[in-house]
């Protein structure tokens, strides 16, 4: 018990109370922890909270944080976040998705991007962001892989069979 962190406190205390306004300010001060890195454990407890609070403003901040830090374990969060209900909440998410450089790290969004894609509010991130994936636009997936992706294989799997270098070296 000695050894929680002022984020496992707050945590507590934010679905501990049925008062919107304490929660408000429990999540306030997670996502000041958050911003100010001080927490380590801040980061996974919003990442509960953006999955689990009704009050779209409040989870439009935490994407917004989320994005501002480039946080890697956000990104099956951040998925998740492009079928949110609030259209600004899922245009961030997307944004956020398509600024990650790193194509390995995104592949296991790659089925919710491609959802995505026809999706106004998300369509020209999810576009940027299948692009790193794969090296090429979303309509140039096959739609053999798509179905592959709909039927549940590993995104992760399909990236490496078709967009990887070879493991050798040899670029062929």
């Amino acid at each position: 018990m000695a050894n929680r962190t002022r984020s496992q406190y707050l945590l507590e205390a934010y679905f501990g109370t049925i008062w919107d306004q304490e929660r408000i300010e429990m999540a306030a001060a997670l996502l000041h922890l958050g911003r100010t890195g001080d927490d380590p454990s801040a980061i996974p407890a919003l990442l509960y909270v953006l999955n689990s609070d009704k009050d779209s403003d409040l989870r439009l901040a935490i994407v917004e944080l989320l994005h501002a830090r480039r946080v890697r374990e956000a990104v099956p969060d951040l998925a998740k976040a492009l079928f949110d209900a609030d259209g600004r909440v899922r245009s961030l998410a997307a944004e956020a998705l398509a600024e990650y450089a790193d194509p390995r790290l995104l592949a296991s969004a790659l089925p919710a991007l491609l959802q995505a894609l026809s999706d106004p509010a998300t369509r020209d991130s999810a576009q940027a962001a299948v692009k790193t994936i794969s090296g090429k636009s979303a309509d140039k997936i096959t739609p053999a892989e798509r179905e592959r992706l709909r039927i549940g294989d590993s995104a992760q799997a399909i990236w490496r069979e078709r967009f990887a270098p070879p493991a050798d070296g040899t670029g062929a």
